[in-house]
C-alpha cells in the first residue's frame, strides 16, 4: 500500500492566497510580520488566527492599531501594554472574551507540555485554529505561533500526523509556502521532553508547549 506525506492545512490557507507579509497590505494572505523591537506575538497570532476564522480580513488586521472595527478597537486595549511586554494566556483569553466576537475559546492545561501540546492538536484535528506558546530550552525566550495544520503521512485512509505545521509572526514567509514554522511530532526516545521548532529566525530550537488556546467560530443557532 502507497504512503504519501501530506498537509492538512486550514482552508483559508490555499495556493491562490499567497503567504506574504507585505507592508502595504497587499496579497491576502493571514501571515503578519512582526518588528524587531516589540514583543507583541500574542497580538499577531490573535491577529492571523482571526483572519483565518474570516472574523476580519487581512486590511483590517494591518489596521489594528487605528481600525474603526469594534471589535479590534475593544481588543487594541491590551496592546500598549503587550507591545514590550508581551502578552499572557490570561491576556489573550480576555482580549479575546472583551471583544465579544462570535467564537468559541478553549484553554489547555497552561505550563503543562503534553496536556498543552494533546489540547491543541484535538482542535487541529477538529478544523480549528490553534494558538500556541512555545517555550525554548533553558527559557531563552516564549513565543506565540498559531498552528493552522498539520503535516503527516497517509496509508490506507490512516493518517499519522509527524509536525504542526505553523505561522510565524517573527518568521519571513517560505517561497511557495501556505506557513512558515514547523514544529515537529518526532522525539528521539520516549522519555524525551522537547520538540524541535523550525523557521526561517529559527531553524532547529528545541523547545515546549507551555499554553494552547484554540479558537472556533460558533455554529448559529437553528
Amino acid at each position: 500500500m502507497a504512503t504519501f506525506y501530506v498537509q492538512r492545512l486550514h482552508p483559508m490557507l490555499r495556493m491562490d492566497r499567497p503567504l506574504r507579509a507585505c507592508s502595504d497590505g497587499s496579497g491576502r494572505s493571514a501571515l503578519l510580520s512582526q518588528g524587531s523591537l516589540d514583543s507583541a506575538c500574542g497580538i499577531y497570532a490573535l491577529a492571523m488566527a482571526l483572519t483565518l476564522l474570516e472574523i476580519i480580513d487581512r486590511e483590517h488586521a494591518l489596521r489594528l492599531l487605528h481600525s474603526r472595527q469594534t471589535a479590534l478597537k475593544r481588543i487594541r486595549r491590551w496592546t500598549e501594554s503587550v507591545f514590550h511586554s508581551g502578552m499572557s494566556e490570561n491576556d489573550l483569553a480576555a482580549a479575546v472574551e472583551a471583544a465579544s466576537l462570535n467564537i468559541n475559546v478553549s484553554r489547555g492545561e497552561s505550563g503543562e507540555h503534553q496536556a498543552c501540546l494533546s489540547h491543541g492538536l484535538r482542535g487541529l484535528r477538529n478544523g480549528h485554529v490553534a494558538i500556541l506558546g512555545i517555550d525554548s530550552r533553558g527559557g531563552a525566550f516564549h513565543h506565540w505561533v498559531v498552528a493552522a495544520g498539520l503535516g503527516g503521512e497517509e496509508e490506507d485512509g490512516h493518517f499519522r500526523p509527524s509536525s504542526i505545521l505553523c505561522l510565524d509572526s517573527y518568521s519571513r514567509a517560505w517561497p511557495y509556502c501556505e506557513f512558515n514554522a514547523r514544529l515537529s511530532l518526532t522525539i528521539p526516545r520516549p522519555s524525551a521532553r522537547y520538540l524541535l521548532y523550525s523557521s526561517s529566525k529559527t531553524p532547529r530550537t528545541l523547545v515546549t508547549v507551555s499554553n494552547s488556546v484554540v479558537l472556533s467560530n460558533r455554529r448559529p443557532r437553528g
